[in-house]
């Protein structure tokens, strides 16, 4: 049993430290201003890394979907707080509020 309790505490140590190298390889993209992940303007790119990180910035549209704070774990909610105060985590949470709900324009047809 301390084995497998061993496996899972190094799991968990290691997808917390790929959480954080995530987090701050995308806090140096954004790191010259820009205000989207690629080119001038919202693309599936903002789009998949604030969905893929929505359980952590929970979005206040979004608050019914994940945990309540008084449910979380305090580990949970200092990393959360600590993504969150990241570039990246502002990012993710500026999608939702800038994007959520938004009409989607279809491109325009070929010639």
């Amino acid at each position: 049993l301390s084995v497998t309790k061993a496996r899972k505490t190094d799991n968990a140590n290691f997808a917390l430290q790929e959480i954080r190298l995530f987090y701050g390889e995308v806090s140096e993209m954004l790191s010259d201003g820009r205000p989207f992940l690629f080119g001038d303007s919202f693309t599936a790119a903002d789009l998949t890394f604030s969905a893929h990180t929505t359980l952590l910035h929970t979005p206040s549209n979004l608050a019914g979907l994940a945990l309540a704070d008084a449910d979380m774990p305090k580990e949970l909610l200092d990393l959360r707080g600590e993504l969150l105060s990241t570039r990246a985590g502002q990012h993710a949470a500026r999608m939702y509020q800038e994007h959520r709900g938004r009409e989607v324009i279809e491109p325009a047809s070929g010639p």
